[in-house]
């Protein structure tokens, strides 16, 4: 697949193309495949997880536009936290009224769907320790949910991905209901940070060499997400327009804690009961 213009799948093109072309798969399901995807249990379901910034939800995004240009598919989006938050009582049955709902619209219209699941560590139970029982009815639901999708031939007309920061932290039963893990913590190439910053040649002035391999020793060694790239990018931007200076500021990418570092922190903390 080409480099889309202006796309913001930097370093994830190989990504988006294996999984794009997968998805296709699922949603075209000529006889070899369907044999094969029965025998083998194989569900189109994904589940993107990696820290903060990574690009998980814009990634998904990109994938469905893509899909959108041959398929007749619609998006429906759901906030897991939020479903909760709405309605506690009514959390189960807004769920399978969500999912009844696509099912309605797939008959109806003769269409597809592209779930999108935000924060599916929803499930993870020891953030809502006053609520571990709702979670757990929820999370039953979900999971009945998906086999039921599978079982009433409507698992070829859906796909259905999922996001976390927070994998290993999920319920083991979710964790299955998702087929492929997609981990977004890549490690950035030198070759795409010299894309970001091509892309901001407008703003950014001349460069050299040594600048890159610099700033690109610090994003490796600190472990920055192109998120995190991009933020401290446009904090040194707003900056060299307040008090002339530069966006290429080596000193703000040396001084700023990652969020690797801060998470590598929280879990020190946790494993040591403090």
């Amino acid at each position: 697949m080409s480099k889309m213009d202006g796309s913001p799948m930097i370093g994830l093109d190989d990504k988006h193309e294996r999984i794009l072309k997968c998805c296709k798969l699922f949603l075209e399901a000529n006889d070899e495949f369907e044999l094969m995807r029965k025998e083998l249990s194989i569900i189109p379901t994904f589940l993107f997880w990696g820290l903060p910034g990574t690009g998980k939800t814009t990634f998904a995004h990109e994938i469905y536009k893509e899909l959108k240009k041959t398929y007749n598919i619609d998006l429906y989006l759901l906030n897991m936290e939020s479903l909760l938050s709405y309605n506690f009582g009514e959390s189960s049955k807004n769920l399978v009224e969500f999912f009844e709902k696509i099912e309605n619209d797939i008959s109806k219209n003769n269409s597809l769907a592209f779930v999108l699941i935000d924060e599916v560590d929803f499930f993870t139970l020891n953030r809502h320790q006053e609520n571990a029982d709702a979670i757990k009815r929820v999370l039953l639901t979900f999971n009945k949910i998906v086999d039921k999708l599978l079982f009433d031939n409507f698992i070829n007309k859906i796909i259905i991905v999922g996001t976390t920061n927070l994998r290993d932290s999920l319920d083991v039963s979710v964790l299955r209901r998702f087929y492929f893990h997609e981990n977004f913590n890549i490690c950035l190439k030198q070759e795409n940070l010299i894309e970001l910053i091509e892309r901001l040649s407008k703003i950014v002035p001349k460069y050299r060499k040594t600048d890159v391999e610099e700033l690109f020793e610090i994003c490796s060694e600190k472990k920055y997400t192109l998120g995190e790239i991009k933020n401290i990018l446009a904090e040194n931007y707003l900056k060299s327009k307040i008090s002339n200076t530069s966006i290429m500021n080596i000193e703000t990418f040396k001084k700023r804690e990652s969020l690797y570092d801060i998470l590598n922190k929280q879990k020190g903390i946790i494993k040591n009961g403090r």
